[in-house]
């Protein structure tokens, strides 16, 4: 079973792999390019649903918390004029949640473009594997996560934005693109 620890490396390749092959597959606009975004969509799927709920062992009991912004401030401070990390615990568990959506960004932007679908599938991915982790008892229930994850989903729209427009500014995508 794959460690928690090494779920970084592997979240971390998964952003580079996209970011690549957005701007790869943006040079070709047509049916390939789209099946070939979706083969990473059902690769990334399968990585995410091993992550968020494979890898888990239930718990005990039922755990919700809809209480906003308390994993930012169990994580991080303000204290006399500057930033502290309280915890590096919950200040791990926000990076992983928004890296965790990041590639799902960069690949909704190439098959949906930025508009308000893909925006709709990541968020209700979100909001679907916390209750999945609520009925399965594989986690906490929060808010906090699916906030994390929208934050991680509009960062992989902007290495979307920025891949494609580098791509179009050396010449490798086409202006029609998206």
């Amino acid at each position: 079973m794959l460690a928690r620890q090494s779920s970084v490396p592997l979240l971390l390749c998964l952003l580079m792999a996209g970011f690549l092959a957005v701007l790869g597959l943006e040079a070709k606009r047509n049916r390939f390019t789209r099946r070939i975004y979706g083969i990473a969509l059902i690769v990334y799927f399968l990585v995410y649903a091993y992550i968020t709920l494979l890898m888990r062992q239930p718990a005990s009991e039922r755990r919700i918390n809809l209480e906003l912004f308390w994993t930012v401030r169990a994580a991080v401070q303000w204290k006399d004029g500057r930033l502290t990390l309280q915890s590096y615990r919950f200040f791990r568990e926000m990076v992983l949640n928004i890296l965790l959506y990041v590639p799902l960004g960069l690949l909704l932007g190439g098959l949906c473009g930025l508009g308000r679908k893909a925006w709709m599938y990541g968020i209700g991915l979100s909001l679907v594997t916390e209750c999945v982790q609520y009925i399965f008892r594989l986690g906490l229930m929060e808010l906090d996560d699916v906030m994390h994850n929208t934050f991680g989903l509009a960062i992989g729209f902007v290495l979307f934005y920025v891949a494609r427009e580098t791509g179009r500014a050396l010449g490798i995508t086409k202006k029609s693109c998206v």
